[in-house]
């Protein structure tokens, strides 16, 4: 037995870890395995740069020699000539007239050369100035037909027209569904003038093989390689072209941006470019290069996964583990010779910290060894001690705990009873007081009538406080749902019940769409009714009125405002605005009970946020709060 007397425990298995070079052995594995992933990885880059530039250029030369092509034409004696002759036939007599199929079959043997020198077109028209597809090569069935009817009004010709009417250039179109041709088109037209006079355009219709055989190129690629095309749709982006896994994706597959799903796509449609590894659109994780493809407004990816790319590191990665598993197993056969030493002290300590961990804490290991498991020993007997005096602490602790949630039940229910005792005297007061009124009019007198008014008032007024410090201790109390919170629709409901109770009033409500937060829907709710009824409430001295419910930036968190033109409040003042019973105006001018915005503070407590306002006498306030300032802090 190999015996290192009094060696400590950690010397003993630093000697061991060196003596068979566990630690070298790591190093170089990592740092081997770590190298050859930068070179492979840097390889597939640039692969995927090459052929995504490649593909961008050949896009370039594709739509700028068509673009050119059509603006030769465009000025040419012989296809001007044409249109000229072939619109006003058209006029006369329509497609059908045997005038017309004459000329119809003449121009279709001139032009034929267009075809022949241009593989990539796939169609040739002549549109007019008033929409008419007065001419076409293919004669599907868009031929005599307006581009602003129902076959041709949502395509891209009305938009490509339009935009060549306007810029007097030629333009290429929206790559959109094309109903005569029944599947997507895109088109590249040049403006025609005769006489110097705008007479309609020349349209070629690019052949969608053409298209789509930048993406069915799979040369240079691995086998899970691909090539994606899309373009923005609205708050959407949709892809336009088959992709290898999914032939019939073009138009089909539509994203919402901001999404985890195609982010290379994304980016490359915004207009950046780069590479690194993010998820497709199939959730797949893909080494992707994302690239702008300015000439059409598209995105381009060149991709292949990465389970492909780096498969022969983990072959590599695979065989690095089986060596280390044997040298560490080899290790692990030595350092069992010398545990056999130490196992008996271990032992020890194991089962002492049983009997502690079954809860006799006074029990003590009591180990006396120079090594680190006397020390561990010691330790252990020191924590056992410790932990004693903690158990009691924490015993004392949850009493404590017990004592306070049964003192908050006791508050809450005599909270209950307080108002349940306080209504009562104020129902008889106002009932009583209501009677008087209604069975004694003749016999009150003015005076009388007044004094029993003002008791009603009072009752009433009393009713609300009760109800307010009541709501001002449930918030307080109340278990908080965060979630996504529309504001526009709380206030817009909020500001349709004021305008119910006073129609006659003449309010203007502004405020932008799209305002959301996340807390306690009904606390927000709360706090929206107190701001905007207080705007409401201090408005109603002019005989119209301004309340604005915005969001602004307050540093750098979002931050949102109510303001009005109403009475606002002398700011020598304002230590007191958010105080219970603390009110700025009198109870004749506004009434209220004064508990409002002592509530709205309270609820953004609770939300981590602030309220705070400006203001000037005669001149309006602005209350501002934020919600989760605490939680974007942290962030």
């Amino acid at each position: 037995m190999i015996n290192l007397g009094k060696t400590r425990l950690a010397a003993r298995i630093f000697l061991l870890v060196f003596i068979f070079a566990a630690v070298p052995l790591l190093l170089i594995s990592v740092i081997t395995y770590r190298s050859f992933s930068g070179l492979l990885r840097e390889h597939i880059q640039n692969k995927l740069i090459a052929i995504s530039d490649g593909r961008q250029r050949l896009f370039g030369e594709l739509f700028d020699g068509i673009l050119n092509l059509a603006k030769v034409k465009a000025k040419s004696p012989t296809p001007v000539s044409a249109f000229e002759k072939i619109d006003r036939i058209f006029k006369k007599g329509g497609i059908q007239g045997a005038e017309y199929l004459l000329l119809d079959a003449k121009l279709k043997d001139i032009f034929q050369v267009y075809f022949d020198a241009n593989p990539q077109l796939n169609d040739f028209m002549f549109i007019s100035r008033e929409g008419d597809v007065i001419f076409s090569m293919r004669h599907e069935n868009d031929l005599g037909e307006n581009i602003h009817g129902a076959l041709l009004g949502n395509t891209a010709l009305p938009g490509l027209m339009s935009t060549i009417g306007i810029t007097a250039s030629p333009s290429i179109s929206e790559f959109s569904f094309y109903p005569p041709s029944g599947q997507p088109a895109l088109f590249i037209g040049a403006p025609v003038f005769i006489k110097e006079r705008y007479f309609g355009a020349l349209v070629f219709q690019v052949r969608l093989e053409m298209i789509y055989g930048f993406v069915r190129n799979y040369s240079g690629l691995p086998k899970t390689g691909e090539v994606v095309l899309g373009k923005a749709v609205g708050d959407q982006f949709i892809i336009v072209a088959p992709t290898r896994y999914d032939p019939q994706a073009a138009f089909r597959t539509m994203l919402d941006f901001g999404g985890t799903l195609a982010e290379p796509l994304q980016m490359a449609i915004a207009g950046k470019t780069g590479i690194g590894v993010r998820k497709d659109y199939k959730s797949t994780v893909v080494l992707a290069r994302w690239q702008y493809v300015p000439i059409l407004d598209w995105g381009m990816v060149v991709k292949v996964d990465v389970n492909e790319i780096f498969q022969p590191l983990y072959r590599m990665r695979n065989i690095y583990i089986i060596f280390f598993c044997l040298f560490t197993g080899l290790i692990a056969v030595v350092s069992y010779m010398f545990a056999r030493n130490i196992s008996k002290p271990i032992k020890i300590v194991r089962e002492g910290l049983k009997i502690i961990g079954s809860g006799n804490l006074d029990y003590k290991i009591g180990l006396r060894r120079l090594d680190e498991i006397g020390e561990l020993s010691g330790d252990v007997d020191k924590m056992a001690g410790r932990l004693k005096e903690t158990t009691a602490s924490r015993d004392e602790l949850n009493e404590a705990n017990r004592k306070l949630d049964s003192a908050n039940k006791e508050l809450e229910a005599f909270s209950y009873s307080v108002s349940h005792d306080l209504r009562a005297p104020l129902r008889g007061m106002d009932g009583f007081s209501k009677a008087l009124l209604d069975e004694c009019t003749d016999k009150l007198g003015d005076s009388g009538k007044e004094y029993l008014m003002r008791v009603r008032a009072a009752a009433k007024n009393m009713s609300e406080l009760i109800d307010d410090l009541l709501e001002l201790s449930r918030i307080s109390r109340k278990d908080m749902v965060f979630e996504t919170v529309n504001l526009n629709r709380i206030a817009e409901e909020v500001m349709a019940g004021l305008k119910e109770q006073e129609p006659e009033r003449q309010v203007d409500f502004f405020s932008p769409g799209g305002l959301t937060a996340r807390g306690d829907a009904r606390l927000v709710e709360i706090a929206l009714q107190n701001l905007l009824g207080n705007a409401w409430k201090f408005t109603s001295k002019h005989k119209s009125a301004k309340i604005e419910f915005g969001t602004m930036k307050s540093e750098g968190r979002d931050a949102y405002f109510i303001r009005d033109d109403g009475a606002g409040f002398d700011a020598a003042y304002y230590d007191k605005l958010f105080n219970p019973f603390q009110r700025l105006h009198s109870e004749k001018e506004f009434p209220g009970t004064g508990i409002g915005l002592a509530t709205v503070r309270r609820i953004m407590e609770r939300h981590g946020g602030r309220i705070w306002a400006e203001s000037e006498v005669g001149k309006g306030a602005t209350f501002y709060f934020t919600l989760n300032e605490k939680k974007e802090a942290a962030a």
